[in-house]
């Protein structure tokens, strides 16, 4: 349940901060104006007492409602595609494709196929062969902790986004404050570079944090297609070299390729992790060395 109100406050967090910036933005340039015309209507003057009597807490209600509205309009109508655009553009780690493996990778695990061992030997025989069968059950500790790799991506990937959103919302609310109080206003601005500057440092903590992942998704393959090439060896012990079957030595192959490819892989992302970039930006961080 728990998880369940995180994930909804994940989701309410970037439209209610695009509502609320456009609020404030539109209230800093056409609220004086606005709030003199509706003083001036009979109708106006009712709703301004029936808001005043609604107290702090329905205020603050109304605004959140308010808010929330127009930023799911908003943030559906194009806010999303923006910042989808501009983590492209600026090189962002691809939460999508992360957290779709993980949870892949967790689907196979809870659909693992269990064969009980079953008291009738003759069904043992045949199940297990005469020796009988050793199985590995899937753990429940094991699925959690597969869980909560699914659900750091998941918050990490709010995290990024939720920073890009708030960074290119602040520029409409520093201009507003600009073009409606004119000089010293206009270093509002300054606060736009500012927050580009923490979804900088989010966006190479995130690279850090993405490629921990990729290494240990890479890590976990090299070790099942390690223990396929294992049975597929011990398939061909003791058969003569001319008799092997085969398809089993074309999938001997296929596995060591995949195997190098996937070595290649892991030398890459440790050879970036290990590169004076990272290394600079560790120090400057405060990452380690």
């Amino acid at each position: 349940m728990l998880t369940a109100l995180l994930s909804s406050a994940r989701e309410l967090r970037n439209p209610l901060t695009v509502g609320y910036a456009t609020l404030i933005s539109l209230w800093v340039l056409c609220g004086p104006s606005v709030q003199r015309r509706v003083a001036d209507d009979e109708l106006g003057r009712r709703l301004l007492i029936a808001f005043d009597d609604l107290g702090d807490a329905g205020r603050i209600a109304i605004y959140t409602f308010v808010a929330s509205m127009v930023g799911s309009l908003m943030w559906n109508s194009f806010f999303q595609r923006l910042t989808a655009w501009i983590s492209q553009r600026a090189h962002h780690p691809d939460w999508d494709s992360l957290i779709a493996e993980a949870r892949q990778i967790l689907k196979d695990y809870e659909e693992y196929e269990v064969r009980t061992i079953p008291d009738d030997r003759k069904v043992l025989t045949r199940a297990w062969g005469q020796g009988g069968g050793i199985h590995t059950v899937p753990s429940p500790q094991h699925g959690a902790f597969l869980m909560s790799r699914v659900e750091e991506r998941e918050r990490k990937s709010a995290e990024m986004s939720f920073r890009v959103t708030l960074a290119t919302s602040l520029l409409p609310v520093s201009a507003s404050f600009g073009f409606a109080g004119g000089g010293w206003w206009w270093a509002a601005l300054l606060s736009v570079p500012l927050v580009w500057a923490d979804v900088f440092t989010m966006k190479y903590s995130a690279e850090a944090v993405a490629t921990r992942f990729k290494l240990e998704d890479l890590h976990e393959r090299i070790k099942t297609v390690d223990e396929d090439l294992m049975d597929l060896e011990r398939q061909l012990a003791g058969e003569p070299p001319d008799s092997a079957p085969s398809s089993t030595r074309s999938e001997i192959d296929a596995a060591i390729a995949q195997r190098s490819a996937l070595a290649d892989e892991v030398d890459r992302l440790e050879r970036r992790n290990t590169s004076i970039r990272t290394r600079i930006l560790n120090k400057l961080l405060g990452s380690g060395a």
